[in-house]
């Protein structure tokens, strides 16, 4: 990866929990390739593969964030997986402008997303990792 990191993987980011951070560290590769490559003169044949695959992988995580949490009972589901649907929303749009060629704002892509990214897992991950600790404590 470049030096130009945009997000950082760390303790900040951990929930403990290999099946969200496994995702989430990766989500953070993609995210910081994808900047790389926007801040390049190659950024307009590489951006669009670059954004499916990280939707690609947000959707499946958010899929498998919520299958757990349907798993566990977790109460906070609906307000999860509300913030879940709002960014699957986001991404469509990005997505259909990508598909109609009307082309992409990957600064407003990586701007949406890296903030996104650290305040859904401060909040919404790190309590639903939580809950799962204290209802299991095997699987970290």
């Amino acid at each position: 990866m470049g030096s130009a990191m945009l997000v950082e993987w760390g303790e900040k980011l951990k929930t403990g929990w290999s099946f969200m951070d496994d995702d989430h560290r990766r989500f953070v590769e993609l995210l910081n390739d994808l900047h790389d490559n926007s801040l390049g003169a190659s950024s307009n044949f590489a951006a669009p593969s670059m954004v499916g695959e990280l939707i690609a992988v947000m959707r499946a995580h958010f899929d498998s964030e919520e299958t757990v949490m349907q798993q566990i009972r977790y109460p906070k589901l609906p307000d999860h997986r509300a913030q879940h649907d709002l960014m699957r929303r986001k991404l469509d749009a990005l997505t259909a402008d990508l598909d109609a060629c009307t082309g992409i704002a990957v600064d407003e892509l990586i701007d949406l997303l890296s903030t996104w990214l650290a305040q859904h897992i401060a909040g919404c991950d790190r309590d639903l990792a939580r809950r799962i600790s204290r209802r299991f404590s095997i699987g970290r």
